[in-house]
């Protein structure tokens, strides 16, 4: 086996870590959005590069793409809906967080999937099937008898979600934020 470094160890004390306050500027919302998009970004790429290996029983890459498509749409979330982001935040249900986006952005979500062309109504059917895939594949050892999502589906809601959110949030100022 060969040897494998990452450099010089990271001494990080969790429990000193502090949550950035919730935001109040537009400023502050543009950079919770891009902050949460570049996470998701990340979550992609580590996705991608194994992407010539997946497998339906690769849980953990399943479970962090379910978690990219989570923090792409909670990143147009705090973009364009100011009352969720102040309100809720949390929570994995990839469902209940697209129907807090506008008809209009899950319009863009619906047009920008690829590769086959998919309709809003069949969007959320699918979404409903894989809406807690992030929550139940992080304790999948707890789970028995036999597991069925559209593996297909999720890594091309992944990249639809990546189309529409990483061009968006780097295009954000603070006359784009929508303040109801």
């Amino acid at each position: 086996m060969e040897e494998f470094t990452i450099g010089e160890p990271a001494y990080l004390d969790s429990n000193k870590w502090k949550k950035k306050p919730k935001p109040t500027t537009n400023e502050d919302f543009i950079q919770l959005a891009r902050d949460c998009n570049n996470q998701a970004v990340q979550f992609t790429n580590i996705i991608l590069s194994q992407k010539n290996s997946l497998n339906p029983f690769d849980f953990a890459i399943f479970s962090n793409m379910a978690f990219a498509c989570e923090l792409f749409i909670k990143s147009i979330l705090y973009y364009e809906n100011q009352e969720w982001a102040l309100k809720k935040q949390k929570g994995h249900d990839l469902l209940d967080l697209f129907d807090n986006l506008s008809p209009q952005t899950q319009q863009v979500i619906v047009q920008n999937f690829q590769p086959d062309q998919i309709s809003l109504e069949n969007m959320k059917i699918e979404l409903r099937d894989i809406s807690l895939i992030f929550e139940k594949f992080r304790y999948i050892y707890e789970f028995q008898g036999p597991l069925a999502f559209n593996a297909s589906f999720m890594f091309s809601l992944m990249w639809s979600l990546y189309n529409v959110a990483d061009g968006r949030t780097y295009s954000y100022n603070d006359s784009d934020i929508k303040t109801e």
